[in-house]
């Protein structure tokens, strides 16, 4: 009877250590929680780079204005494996890194890659349709895909970035401005069906406009290009469908411009292609011609200017020879099918030659005749 009622009074007493233990545990947590509730910002100083975060923690953790974790900080919680940020504004997933998710507008500075999974820890679980504005500042590149299909995103900004992926803002239909600068290449699709803007401002740090980059922007009215920009490919089809642009300059270091680069931009009137100044948004021919005006183009693709049903004239500049085009050292007319209203073409260089049916033997001089007016003419500046 003693030994039982010893025994009985042993496991009392470790129970009632038990709770203690346990009550102090809860004291603790209780206190971390609250320290978060009234907290504005957390940073690795305070806890070492592994920091266990109380489930209840996202319920309570409201008034975090920013959350700075190490580079190899690892995050884990008491029965979930997603840690909910709550309201918490900033992220820092580096020391220097920071993307900031507010009220649809998303501003991300000095990433090396922004990819799916650190905007989607950004968002904190909100879909990224809800993006209404975007800011970038040294983000090296910008995942493929990433941005495509942001119904509510209406206006971009990215400063010094090295790539913008693949349709990275694939069919945002109502985006309506962009402005890029210190971007070295503006990858295949990546602004493609952006059927609401309005006109877009690209800086001099580019040099590669990609495949399809902005077709089908079927409101976008004007392309803000510095003609002495580092631009110096403008690729496959990348303008085309853009039915609202009344013009374009070509930068005097641009060599190449692929195949449909304008095809059915309707809208299209004038274009400039030298170092020229311009009268009322136009080229000045007699400069165009002159032999200071220098351009490095030398590639000029197959049917261009396809469908731009509306452009009035055309003057390769001097210094063009199209030497590495489909046939060196020469222009077929088929660069000009369907432009029904093409005025005269200048071949400011004497030694450029004019053919028909060279690149496309279905369409001949006959078959140009007939598409643009009787008035039609043809020059060469001697």
């Amino acid at each position: 009877m003693i030994e039982l009622t010893s025994y009985l009074v042993k496991q009392m007493l470790f129970i009632r250590m038990c709770l203690i233990m346990i009550h102090h545990k809860l004291k603790k947590m209780t206190a971390i929680v609250a320290s978060f509730s009234i907290v504005s910002t957390v940073s690795p100083k305070a806890y070492a780079s592994n920091f266990v975060v109380p489930r209840a923690m996202s319920q309570r953790a409201m008034s975090i204005a920013q959350m700075h974790f190490p580079p190899n900080f690892a995050m884990k919680t008491f029965g979930t494996s997603n840690f909910d940020f709550g309201d918490s504004k900033k992220i820092a997933f580096k020391s220097n890194e920071f993307i900031d998710f507010t009220q649809g507008y998303l501003s991300v500075v000095n990433c090396d890659t922004l990819d799916s999974i650190k905007l989607e820890k950004a968002l904190g679980g909100q879909p990224k349709e809800y993006i209404k504005k975007i800011a970038m500042i040294n983000c090296k590149a910008i995942d493929e895909s990433l941005f495509s299909g942001c119904i509510s995103l209406t206006e971009v900004a990215i400063k010094n970035c090295n790539k913008i992926g693949p349709a990275a803002f694939y069919s945002c239909v109502n985006l309506k401005e962009v402005t890029i600068s210190s971007c070295n290449e503006i990858g295949d699709s990546a602004f493609y069906g952006c059927t609401g803007m309005s006109s877009i401002s690209l800086g001099n740090g580019l040099n590669i406009i990609g495949d399809y980059a902005f077709a089908n922007c079927l409101t976008m009215t004007s392309v803000n290009l510095d003609r002495i920009s580092n631009l110096t490919t403008i690729s496959d089809y990348a303008f085309a469908n853009c039915q609202s642009m009344e013009k374009f300059t070509v930068p005097i270091n641009v060599t190449t411009i692929g195949n449909n680069v304008f095809e059915d931009c309707y809208s299209m009137i004038g274009i400039n292609m030298s170092n020229a100044e311009e009268n009322n948004g136009f080229s000045v021919e007699e400069e165009m011609a002159s032999t200071n005006n220098a351009t490095a183009l030398n590639n000029f693709g197959k049917n261009v200017f396809k469908g731009c049903a509306n452009l009035r004239s055309v003057t390769f500049p001097r210094t063009f020879s199209n030497a590495n085009g489909p046939v060196s050292g020469s222009i077929d007319v088929s660069e000009f099918r369907g432009c029904e209203n093409l005025k005269y073409v200048t071949a400011a260089n004497p030694s450029l030659k004019i053919t028909g049916g060279a690149v496309d033997t279905s369409y001949t001089f006959d078959s140009f005749k007939a598409d643009v007016p009787a008035e039609f003419y043809l020059e060469s500046v001697d």
